[in-house]
């Protein structure tokens, strides 16, 4: 049998409670500036991949 972990896919209460305390407006900032990983729907709600988010922050560099 494979070990492979599928992905995890949270809301914005789910990220913000699992992964990062960032409000609202920084999360909607950091999707549309930083290029956060997102996916949006037809109803313009947010879902996000565990995987894709923890990859993000692994690249991601630090503005001085």
């Amino acid at each position: 049998m494979d070990k492979r972990r599928l992905p995890v896919f949270l809301n914005m209460k789910g990220l913000r409670t699992e992964v990062i305390n960032w409000s609202d407006d920084t999360i909607r900032r950091r999707i549309r500036d930083d290029g956060f990983p997102a996916m949006k729907d037809e109803k313009g709600r947010y879902t996000f991949c565990t995987d894709d988010v923890l990859d993000w922050f692994k690249r991601r560099t630090v503005k001085p």
